[in-house]
């Protein structure tokens, strides 16, 4: 009597509750899984980027001279400072983000170097001139930049 019980039981389950089916259509009883590995790996190999793409975090796009923050970056300034506000700030201040900028007092490029020379290409080079300038940050800080009163550079 119990056997006949379970194997109505069992036959009520596979009625009332139908197989599920995988993302071809088939139940997912008859999927080869070394098919479905050979498939990926087979993507894999054609096309590594979508396969493991790195994992990177967003960064976080500058309040202002957005065009230069990958720049920046290249020549190596720090993460603390493209990241934050401070650099795209001071470039902004000092050049409006114009790399052929220039003052009378002979400050030139997007920093506004006064009295430098920027290898390989000059100060109006903005790499040349991103370059010099976090030579000139690593061992002066922001004070080469700093104006009294400034809210952001004004406490060098």
């Amino acid at each position: 009597m119990f056997k006949i019980l379970l194997v109505i039981s069992s036959l009520f389950c596979f009625c009332a509750f139908p197989t599920p089916k995988n993302i071809d259509g088939e139940p997912w009883r008859t999927v080869n899984a070394f098919a479905v590995a050979q498939k990926v790996r087979t993507e894999c190999v054609t096309n590594a980027n979508t396969c493991n793409p790195p994992i990177t975090t967003p960064r976080t796009p500058w309040r202002y001279c957005e065009q230069w923050h990958e720049l920046a970056i290249l020549v190596g300034w720090p993460e603390s400072q493209t990241e934050g506000f401070v650099l795209s700030y001071v470039m902004h201040r000092e050049s409006n983000c114009n790399p052929d900028a220039y003052n009378r007092s002979g400050a030139t490029g997007l920093m506004q170097l006064l009295g430098w020379k920027c290898p390989p290409n000059g100060c109006f080079d903005p790499y040349s001139n991103l370059l010099r300038a976090r030579q000139l940050w690593e061992t002066s800080g922001w004070h080469p930049w700093c104006l009294r009163g400034d809210p952001v550079t004004g406490n060098c």
